[in-house]
């Protein structure tokens, strides 16, 4: 599996005004989501890895628009340093993830985010134990401004973590 780790990926800056958005924000909207993979589901004894994450769907092309609902939350223009330290020519969704805390760490069940193969990045907002597995079984540690790009149509695991109050991302998809 081919794959990049950028440390430092973004201006400090919009780094900054990033993570002041996300990170223990009382208006920024976390929704739950009861299920954290739609991949390959449950542990050896039937059990899920971990039942579930709070995300914010930033944007997604598959979604349906109306004259009420657009396809792209209202916070996407903060998204800019990154949207721009990845040039993409098409994007498919941009989602945050929020894996609160657990006691020991939790490996979710191995997934991919889309069948197709296109481009991923992820953007580690915070420092913590937590991390991402490849398929390889590579782990990339969750360090802040660190970007992860990879092809997400290969199966991989998130995490929780342990020694902060949550585990905090932003996933790109796009082409």
């Amino acid at each position: 599996m081919l794959y990049k780790v950028v440390d430092n990926a973004l201006p400090e800056e919009g780094f900054e005004e990033i993570k002041k958005l996300m990170l223990w924000n009382k208006d920024f909207p976390w929704y739950a989501t009861d299920q954290v993979t739609f991949g390959e589901q449950g542990t050896k004894d039937g059990r899920v890895s971990n039942s579930y994450y709070l995300t914010h769907l930033f944007y997604y092309v598959g979604r349906p628009v109306s004259l009420t609902t657009l396809n792209l939350s209202t916070f996407l223009p903060v998204l800019k340093p990154l949207v721009d330290f990845l040039e993409p020519k098409s994007i498919v969704r941009i989602k945050g993830n929020f894996y609160p805390s657990t006691h020991n760490l939790l490996e979710n069940d191995r997934h991919h985010d889309f069948s197709f193969s296109h481009n991923g990045a992820i953007l580690y907002l915070n420092t913590c134990d937590g991390y991402t597995k490849l398929a390889d079984g590579t782990k990339i540690d969750s360090v802040e401004n660190r970007v992860l790009l990879f092809d997400p149509s290969e199966y991989h695991n998130s995490t929780t973590c342990t020694n902060q109050k949550g585990r905090f991302n932003i996933n790109v998809n796009f082409f």
